[in-house]
């Protein structure tokens, strides 16, 4: 998936206003709601709700508005989260976990300590196995520990765990097929997209970084043409908050 990234990617990162280009804050924290969603990104500056991004590159977080003073009280931090069985038996804690940031589903919980023991002290659990989520706190079955898998099994189909020129080459491709794709385009017409931007960059990379780059858009040419629909539409909803702004300011 595109959009995905890892927390700890994500920790440490520059916020940066999409317009103007000046840094806001530092990404700090994920704070979670009771759904298991990433709600808001922290920063001493404020808070920033997830629908405000409009793009995550290389360590810098771009947003399209300030950040918020004010957060509900039912969410709750990222690095805080235990793994328990049904009767609260301790069994490890979350290290990590990948989430869509334009969503804010967790797809993929990265879990150490004990539950973990089999698979060299660090597995992969997706959330369908998890039994209930309350308070900062995973409850699995006792079974559990046999749906887990690999790390690396377990999250090669995401872009974030592709080798840097990898992924520094898929986002310059997607720049590149941003003004090309159309919401309504076939997919035939999506993939033959995808394959002339890639014969314009074949002279400037590496082979195998440009086949890998190329097949895994091609896997995932249904989100990338609605990555790009979203981006479209966030853009032309801030640059209308932004005229509505100055005309505001203008009438009084």
């Amino acid at each position: 998936m595109l959009s995905v990234i890892r927390r700890s990617q994500i920790i440490g990162a520059t916020m940066i206003d999409s317009t103007t280009a000046s840094k806001i804050g530092t990404v700090e924290d994920l704070w979670i709601d009771e759904l298991r969603r990433v709600k808001y990104l922290f920063s001493q500056q404020g808070y920033c709700p997830l629908d405000q991004i409009s793009g995550v590159n290389r360590g810098v977080v771009s947003i399209y508005s300030h950040l918020l003073s004010v957060t509900q009280f039912y969410i709750h931090h990222s690095a805080q989260i235990a793994v328990q069985s049904k009767l609260s038996k301790p069994l490890g804690w979350v290290e990590d976990f990948l989430f869509d940031w334009h969503t804010g589903e967790i797809v993929a919980y990265l879990l150490a300590g004990d539950i973990a023991s089999s698979y060299g002290g660090r597995a992969i659990l997706f959330p369908k196995y998890i039994a209930e989520y309350r308070a900062g706190v995973i409850h699995v079955d006792e079974d559990t520990k046999h749906c887990l898998q690999d790390e690396s099994k377990g999250l090669e189909g995401f872009l974030c765990e592709r080798s840097d020129p990898v992924q520094s080459l898929v986002q310059e491709m997607i720049v590149r097929l941003h003004g090309l794709i159309a919401s309504d385009d076939y997919p035939e017409s999506v993939r033959l997209k995808i394959k002339q931007v890639s014969e314009d960059l074949a002279a400037d990379y590496d082979h195998h970084i440009l086949q890998e780059a190329t097949e895994f858009l091609h896997e995932q040419w249904a989100n990338l043409q609605q990555s790009i629909d979203r981006s479209i539409r966030h853009a032309q909803a801030a640059l209308k908050t932004a005229w509505e702004d100055i005309s505001s300011k203008k009438q009084k």
